[in-house]
């Protein structure tokens, strides 16, 4: 095939990883990658730009903002001890107990506000997720789901995936609805791909993944 011939393909690389490419394009670009290793890593080098679209907040359309760092409540209770720690000053014991109190009280309410807040902000550490193959599929393997931010990643590990086929991931609401999270090409039939999707983790019941082509569900694993 003609470098003209690849810059045609090359330039519908996009929209065939975002699920967009009609049946014929994508049939066409699958049948080429195996024989085209330039195209095949212009495919690569795409991959992670998708994946990343999936933390634009499409509101803003920006990217979402990182949460405060996870020193953050630590931080916060060591300089508290440390001003609790200064220099002590002579004062009348009643006056000494009502003080002690109240730095007490303060700092109580401090972490209690602190453990309310913080993980709000940030997320729950990862999950992992055995998938169980459906419809007649012969695949098997797990899936990691971690959330920061509002932002859900997830990690699939599976093996027996068809080859030169494309798959959908995604979550779902417990209501059916699906939340999509990318797409995967299948060059090997084992499978180990990383994938974010703008979801908490807690408002989703299931993570699987869907053929594209029949939208045919292959595994599914309940949250």
């Amino acid at each position: 095939m003609s470098e003209r011939d690849c810059a045609q393909l090359r330039s519908g690389l996009g929209p065939y990883l975002l699920g967009r490419a009609s049946p014929a394009e994508a049939a066409e670009l699958e049948a080429h990658l195996p024989h085209c290793p330039g195209c095949a890593a212009e495919l690569e080098e795409l991959r992670p730009v998708v994946t990343l679209l999936g933390t634009v907040d499409p509101d803003v359309g920006e990217l979402v903002p990182p949460g405060p760092p996870p020193r953050l409540r630590d931080d916060v209770l060591t300089a508290l001890r440390a001003e609790r720690a200064a220099a002590p000053v002579a004062l009348p014991r009643q006056r000494r107990t009502r003080l002690l109190v109240g730095v007490g009280a303060a700092a109580a309410c401090l972490v209690a506000a602190l453990a309310l807040v913080l993980p709000q902000m940030g997320g729950g550490g990862p999950e992992r997720v055995q998938l169980t193959a459906v419809g007649g599929a012969s695949v098997s393997g797990s899936a990691q789901v971690a959330q920061h931010d509002g932002t859900t990643t997830i990690t699939v590990a599976a093996r027996g995936m068809t080859l030169h086929r494309t798959y959908g991931f995604w979550l779902q609401r417990p209501d059916g609805t699906r939340v999509p999270a990318g797409t995967w090409t299948a060059y090997d039939t084992d499978c180990h791909v990383t994938l974010q999707v703008r979801m908490r983790v807690r408002d989703a019941s299931a993570v699987g993944f869907t053929t594209l082509d029949d939208h045919r569900d292959v595994a599914v694993g309940a949250l």
